[in-house]
């Protein structure tokens, strides 16, 4: 995003979107926003020329083309032969990001009082990954569940 700042710059200011004193402010802004800075540059450009709409039209309009390039590459891959070959890779992405994701409720289990539920649900959805269920299903449901399980309270 930095190295493309100029030329955003230049393009914002010469379309009167917005003066191009107003840019530097705009930017410290769309830093502290949690996630992506071009996506909350986006949105606050857009609305400071439109209000929400814009905003949101902004947004989308930067976001829909990767989507669209990530989802047709991954529906290529998926019925091609190349996914007999990709196999073992995608296994052992999963297997990671299940580690990263059990890790991270680890952590966050051992700083709260362990309960004896909560350390079910976290073995469970363990088992249940490695086990090959889908990793997304898995969390999903664990996340359920443990709303569920737990009354919203700490592990």
């Amino acid at each position: 995003m930095y190295a493309i700042l100029p030329r955003v710059k230049t393009e914002v200011s010469e379309r009167g979107w917005m003066p191009a004193d107003d840019f530097g402010p705009l930017m410290a802004a769309a830093t502290l926003v949690p996630g992506p800075s071009f996506v909350s540059m986006a949105g606050l450009i857009g609305y400071r020329t439109r209000g929400a709409v814009g905003s949101l039209v902004a947004m989308v309009s930067l976001l829909i083309p990767p989507t669209v390039l990530v989802a047709g590459a991954l529906i290529f891959l998926a019925s091609g032969p190349a996914m007999g070959a990709l196999a073992p890779v995608i296994r052992l992405v999963t297997v990671a990001m299940a580690g990263v994701l059990l890790g991270n409720a680890w952590k966050l289990m051992s700083a709260a009082p362990m309960r004896a539920m909560g350390l079910l649900l976290f073995v469970a959805t363990g088992a249940a990954v490695l086990a090959g269920l889908s990793v997304v299903w898995t969390v999903i449901i664990a996340l359920v569940a443990g709303r569920l399980l737990l009354g919203g309270e700490r592990a």
